[in-house]
């Protein structure tokens, strides 16, 4: 069934061999891609119908090496398309099963003048995509012929001088008559106009005699078991349809999803910043207070700022939080997803499009990841903001230890001015007043780093929140890296 009814198989090939007898009767043959559509059938077949010898070409060596095996005679051989070790004009008939490859490379076709002779004649097909072939019967044709008859024909007219065009059209219906009967009556009302499977070319360099026209019967045996073959295909097809449409809702779930997150996550993008410049703010009010100790009463509203700040640092947590949440169901909807892929089996034309469609918006998904990557830069920028505010920390309590060690030098200051010189109570009262102020002073530069440490508190809060979403982002990276993995090791054709 496979050699039959097949796309170059006999059924395309032998109605043009038995078209075209007269050409190789008695001649040398050279049969170009047809061993492995045919099994090696079709070179034998031209044999038995009189030609002198056949010479089978074929790129598959696996299917002419099993050729060879099969089919032993001294006049018929296998080998592959090299022609170097021929001598020109070793043939006088020449078949080629397709020759839209040889348009795509036309140098081949100066190859095959020069091994043909000078009254030889080379013929082939091209397939016609707006026509139907017996090949279809049996399986879908996943790809048809692009090129056209027209640019067949400008290719071969640079080499030959004589070319003409058949058509390839095939024939469904029944034979009626009596055994005494010798003419046969054609009856095509019952059919509109039918678009040519196959175009025939013939071309030499010397006029052709055109045979005539031909009907050629092939066996129905074959097209019996079909049925079984068809109600397969279409309950395929049915459990193809639902799978796709799985495949499409889940698809479209997994993009909300995306542009959800995606979304929330350049909302914490925006928070972080809006924190980053609050944290600027509190750092440079908090050096003017150090270099200006009665700017202390501003304190107030720095911790305030500070608060705030630490405020929205948990709220950027609890987002975190709610996105690892919706990256778990992500996880389950995968696995579900993988399944289904691993359960499809078909490869036909509506997956092969629906792999195209979930190409192009895998595609999306990956710019959205390049998007989730700049986001991890913003996050190391402010990493590095948050090691900004620990020297910050540290050079504030270094300040706090030089307050205290002036504090210590002026209490002694006072100590031994008291114990030298008798003060007045006026002048006593002043030291103290001054003592008291400088109390207050140290008691200040306490509150500014008791701040400094609420704050630092605040700023680990952010680093926590930031290193959760660098893990949640590299989980989710590698979730749907895996997937794309998958969809495109399925839209890849076995």
């Amino acid at each position: 069934m496979k050699a039959i009814f097949s796309r170059l198989g006999l059924s395309e090939l032998l109605p043009r061999y038995i078209f075209s007898e007269s050409f190789y009767a008695r001649k040398r043959v050279l049969e170009l891609g047809a061993v492995a559509s045919t099994e090696g059938k079709s070179s034998q077949f031209l044999l038995d119908r009189g030609a002198r010898s056949v010479v089978a070409c074929d790129p598959d060596s696996a299917a002419v090496e099993k050729a060879s095996r099969q089919r032993v005679s001294p006049q018929l051989r296998f080998r592959a398309p090299h022609f170097d070790d021929l001598d020109e004009g070793s043939f006088d008939f020449i078949a080629v099963a397709d020759l839209e490859d040889f348009v795509r490379a036309p140098e081949m076709i100066g190859e095959l003048k020069r091994l043909l002779s000078k009254t030889g004649v080379l013929m082939g097909g091209l397939r016609n995509p707006a026509g139907l072939a017996l090949s279809q019967l049996s399986s879908v044709e996943e790809c048809v012929a692009v090129t056209t008859l027209g640019q067949l024909t400008d290719a071969l007219s640079v080499h030959f001088s004589f070319l003409e065009a058949a058509t390839q059209n095939p024939v469904l219906g029944y034979q009626l008559g009596f055994e005494s009967s010798k003419e046969e009556v054609i009856d095509g009302s019952l059919i509109s106009f039918v678009e040519a499977a196959y175009f025939v070319i013939l071309a030499g360099n010397a006029p052709l005699s055109l045979p005539d026209s031909a009907w050629v019967q092939l066996a129905p045996e074959p097209l019996a078991y079909l049925a079984e073959k068809i109600e397969h295909h279409a309950l395929t097809a049915s459990e193809e349809r639902n799978r796709s449409r799985r495949l499409a809702e889940t698809l479209s779930l997994l993009r909300s999803d995306f542009e959800r997150i995606q979304a929330q996550a350049l909302e914490d993008d925006h928070e972080l910043s809006a924190l980053r410049e609050s944290m600027a703010r509190n750092r440079a009010e908090l050096q003017l207070t150090v270099q200006h100790p009665t700017a202390g009463r501003e304190n107030d509203q720095l911790t305030a700022r500070l608060r705030k700040a630490i405020d929205e640092a948990a709220s950027a947590q609890q987002s975190f939080l709610e996105a690892q949440l919706q990256v778990s169901r992500l996880i389950a909807e995968k696995t579900k997803l993988s399944e289904d892929l691993e359960n499809e089996k078909s490869k036909g034309a509506k997956t092969l499009e629906l792999a195209r469609v979930a190409r192009a918006q895998i595609n999306g998904l990956e710019r959205r990841l390049h998007q989730l990557e700049v986001s991890e830069e913003i996050w190391k920028s402010a990493q590095v903001e948050v090691e900004g505010l620990r020297e910050s920390e540290l050079q504030s309590r270094q300040h706090q230890l030089d307050l205290e060690t002036h504090l210590d030098l002026l209490q002694a200051d006072r100590i031994d001015l008291t114990s030298k010189i008798g003060l007045t109570e006026a002048s006593q009262r002043a030291l103290e007043e001054k003592l008291i102020g400088e109390t207050t002073l140290r008691t200040r530069a306490q509150d500014c780093v008791r701040v400094l440490e609420a704050q630092l508190q605040g700023d680990r809060h952010v680093e926590q929140s930031l290193k959760e979403l660098r893990d949640e982002h590299q989980r989710y990276r590698d979730v749907f890296m895996g997937l794309i993995g998958e969809v495109k090791n399925r839209s890849t054709p076995q």
